[in-house]
């Protein structure tokens, strides 16, 4: 790899644009062209809405061209944290919010007009460290993940 990310490295470049060079005027300004940004680019458009997105670097340069194209209902801190930081009914508001999301995912996955990008259901998870318990081997891995970086799964 020679990238950041194999999505980095296999990607089809796509010009870059100048930028801003006038004033610009819509109902919705989008800041941030990762998952959230775009979904909602996607969703405002759909409503007929008059919005623009705008991104400092490419689409997806942040966690969501990093993620491994995974989508999950979890999130960085555990439920017992986010218990703390929120109280008991926004941290069900918030898993509920995500199961949403989750649920958003896998029916948009499943459109016709999707079925190329080949999604599959299930997780894999991966060592860097080659030291956790594995079921899955190292070659086996590699069979499934062209990198070096990960040890077993």
């Amino acid at each position: 790899m020679t990238g950041e990310t194999w999505y980095h490295d296999t990607a089809i470049a796509a010009p870059l644009a100048d930028g801003l060079s006038a004033d610009l005027s819509c109902d919705v300004a989008i800041v941030g062209g990762g998952l959230a940004g775009l979904t909602l680019l996607h969703e405002l458009i759909r409503a007929g809405v008059d919005a623009v997105l705008i991104e400092k670097q490419v689409v997806g340069a942040g966690a969501s061209g990093r993620n491994g194209g995974f989508c999950s209902d979890g999130w960085a801190a555990g439920a017992a944290q986010i218990t703390r930081l929120v109280g008991p009914e926004g941290a069900e508001a918030l898993a509920t919010l995500a199961a949403q999301g989750v649920a958003w995912m896998r029916a948009k996955c499943s459109l016709p007009e999707y079925a190329s990008a080949g999604a599959k259901p299930g997780i894999l998870t991966v060592s860097l460290s080659g030291r956790s318990g594995g079921e899955i081997s190292g070659d086996g891995l590699r069979a499934m993940v062209d990198s070096p970086r990960y040890k077993s799964g």
